[in-house]
């Protein structure tokens, strides 16, 4: 293997350890009707997709509208006050993240459901928004020698989730760039091999929750 980092990204395979937060203080930024509420230990932020028991919770009367699982982040509509995160087996160590692949192209793909709210007689249809959803396709070398092992796991239950990295925007090469952290479940694997270029693995995911973005440091 002689690529040392992927230029577009990096995909993680995960041990399912995960650890516990009781009351895990949050930082709370934001104005108006868009409020944010950041574990602030940035070795907590990567939560654990499976926690059943995941809950933030601010001393104002409000619900989080999404949680970024990636970065550690609920969202809010109102101001949620002191905020801290609680839940069993909620988050996980880096240490718990096996890096299995390198990414050199990627798409990702954000869409939202509209539903048709057209009534009788009416003259222009109408409507109304439903669920988002995000899928993409990556490419790359895939370093480990237990590739397919792991995606028998998925299939069969013992791993759920892969954590994978996209790097759109990174002029520095450390990974400090725009970035996107996401829990994804692989959908297929295809490998072409033309001639007189490098062998291609494509991976078509589907994303957990919402893609978490992270700006350039």
């Amino acid at each position: 293997m002689a690529e040392t980092h992927g230029r577009l990204g990096q995909i993680y395979k995960w041990n399912g350890t995960a650890t516990d937060l009781a009351a895990e203080a949050c930082t709370v930024a934001g104005a108006g009707t868009a409020y944010t509420a950041t574990i602030t230990s940035s070795t907590k932020r990567v939560l654990n997709p499976n926690c059943s028991d995941l809950v933030f919770t601010p001393t104002e009367t409000v619900t989080p509208a999404t949680i970024d699982y990636a970065n550690g982040i609920a969202h809010y509509t109102a101001d949620p006050g002191v905020t801290t995160c609680t839940g069993t087996g909620a988050y996980v160590l880096a240490a718990n993240l096996v890096k299995t692949g390198y990414i050199h192209s990627f798409s990702l793909d954000i869409a939202i459901e509209t539903h048709d709210l057209t009534a009788f007689q009416d003259k222009w249809k109408e409507y109304g928004v439903g669920l988002a959803s995000a899928s993409g396709t990556i490419e790359g070398f895939m370093a480990d020698e237990n590739w397919y092992d792991d995606l028998e796991d998925e299939t069969d239950g013992t791993m759920q989730y892969w954590y994978i990295e996209l790097l759109p925007y990174d002029p520095d090469d450390d990974r400090t760039g725009d970035r996107f952290g996401i829990w994804a479940i692989f959908n297929s694997h295809a490998v072409s091999i033309p001639v007189n270029e490098f062998v291609k693995e494509s991976i078509s995911f589907t994303v957990h929750s919402r893609p978490s973005f992270t700006a350039n440091a």
